[in-house]
C-alpha cells in the first residue's frame, strides 16, 4: 500500500468517526430537545390550572358567576399523549446512535433520517415555549374579567340602593294625609302624580341595562359608588356596598385619594347634566303638570329599554380565545410528536445499527 493510498483511507476513517460522533450528538441534542418539550409543555399545564383556580376564586369571592372555562379532560389527555410520543421518540433516537463499527455509509443514511425530525422538533419546542406567552395572556385578560364584572356587580348594587330609596320616598309619600283644603287645593292629584312618577322612576331603573364602559379600572368603579353615596347617602354606604368594598380591599390594594378625587368628579358632571326646578315656586298644576311629563318621558325610557341588549348576571361572559390557543398549541405539539407513523422503524436497541434507515421518514 503506497503512502497516497495509506493516507486516503487515514481520512476516510477520520471522516467516519467524526461523522459518527457528530451523529451522536446530534442525537443527543434532540433528547435534549425533547426533554425541554416535555418539561415546558407540563410546566405550562401547571401554571394554566393554578392561574385558573386563582381566577376562580377571585371571580367567586367577588359574586361574578362564570362557568369554569377550563377543560382539564381533554388537555391531561393531550399531555400525556405527548410524553408518551416523547418517549417513544427518545428511545427510537437512542437505538439510532453508532457505534464506533458503523461504516460512513450507515452513518450518513441514519443522519439523513434525522432531518425531519429534527425540524419537527424544533417547531414542537417553539410552540412550547409560546405557552408561557398564552399564559401571560391569559392572565392579563383575567384581570380585565375580573374588573369588568367588578364594576358589573357595582352597577347591579347602586342600581338596587336607588330602588330602595325611590320606594322608601313612594311610601312616604302614600301615607301622607291630606287635608280636605288640601284636597280643593288639588293636592291629591298631586300625590298622585307624585306616585305615579316615583313608579315610573322604579320602573325606568328596573329595566335600565348595565353600562358597557369599555374600560374599567378598580378606582374609576369605587367612585361610582361614592359619587352616588355622596348624593344620595349623606356620604354612608349601604350595607351591601360596604360588604362588596370589604371584599374588594381583599384583592386590590387602592388609593382613596384617587378614589375621593375621581367621585367629585362624577358629581360635578352629573349636577351640570341636572335641570332642576326646585330653586322656583311652583303651583300645583305645574308641578302636576311637570311630573306627568317627566313620568311620559320615563314611559318612553322604559320601552326604549326593553328594546336593548339585556345582560343577565348569571351567565357573566369571559374570554377564554387564551385557553382554546393553549389547548391548539398543545395538539400542535402532539402532532408534530406523533410516532403512529414509524411503524417502519426497526431498531435494535444498543446495537447502534438499523434494519431500515427509515425511521422517522413519515414523522
Amino acid at each position: 500500500m503506497d503512502l497516497k493510498e495509506a493516507k486516503r483511507k487515514q481520512k476516510i476513517e477520520k471522516e467516519r468517526k467524526d461523522k459518527i460522533s457528530s451523529h451522536n450528538s446530534r442525537c443527543q441534542s434532540i433528547i435534549k430537545r425533547l426533554i425541554d418539550i416535555n418539561n415546558n409543555t407540563l410546566n405550562s399545564f401547571e401554571n394554566l390550572f393554578s392561574i385558573i383556580t386563582r381566577n376562580l376564586l377571585r371571580f367567586n369571592t367577588l359574586q361574578i358567576p362564570i362557568k369554569n372555562p377550563f377543560d382539564s379532560d381533554e388537555m391531561r389527555k393531550c399531555i400525556n399523549k405527548i410524553k408518551i410520543n416523547i418517549d417513544e421518540i427518545k428511545r427510537k433516537i437512542e437505538g439510532a446512535k453508532k457505534n464506533e463499527d458503523s461504516s460512513l455509509d450507515e452513518v450518513n443514511l441514519a443522519s439523513n433520517q434525522l432531518d425531519k425530525i429534527d425540524r419537527k422538533t424544533m417547531m414542537a419546542l417553539t410552540y412550547s415555549s409560546n405557552l408561557q406567552e398564552i399564559l401571560k395572556r391569559y392572565d392579563e385578560q383575567s384581570l380585565k374579567d375580573i374588573k369588568k364584572g367588578i364594576d358589573y356587580r357595582i352597577q347591579e348594587i347602586i342600581k338596587r340602593a336607588r330602588i330602595a330609596l325611590l320606594e322608601q320616598k313612594k311610601e312616604e309619600i302614600k301615607g301622607k294625609k291630606i287635608s280636605w283644603f288640601g284636597r280643593l287645593r288639588g293636592e291629591g292629584k298631586l300625590q298622585e302624580a307624585e306616585i305615579n312618577n316615583l313608579d315610573m322612576k322604579i320602573e325606568f331603573e328596573s329595566t335600565k341595562p348595565i353600562v358597557d364602559k369599555g374600560k374599567y379600572s378598580i378606582h374609576d368603579s369605587l367612585a361610582d359608588m361614592l359619587a352616588f353615596s355622596k348624593e344620595n347617602l349623606n356620604g354612608q354606604y349601604t350595607q351591601e356596598m360596604q360588604g362588596y368594598i370589604d371584599i374588594i380591599l381583599m384583592f386590590f390594594d387602592v388609593n382613596e385619594q384617587r378614589i375621593e378625587s375621581l367621585s367629585n368628579e362624577k358629581l360635578q358632571v352629573q349636577q351640570g347634566e341636572l335641570v332642576s326646578s326646585e330653586f322656583r315656586r311652583e303651583s300645583i298644576r305645574r308641578k302636576i303638570k311637570r311630573l306627568n311629563e317627566e313620568s311620559s318621558n320615563l314611559y318612553n325610557g322604559i320601552c326604549n329599554n326593553a328594546y336593548q341588549k339585556k345582560f343577565n348576571f348569571e351567565s357573566f361572559n369571559i374570554s377564554n380565545s387564551d385557553i382554546d390557543t393553549f389547548l391548539y398549541e398543545l395538539h400542535r405539539i402532539e402532532q408534530l410528536t406523533s410516532t403512529e407513523q414509524m411503524n417502519r422503524a426497526n431498531i435494535h436497541e444498543g446495537s447502534g445499527r438499523t434494519d431500515t434507515f427509515n425511521i422517522f421518514a413519515k414523522i
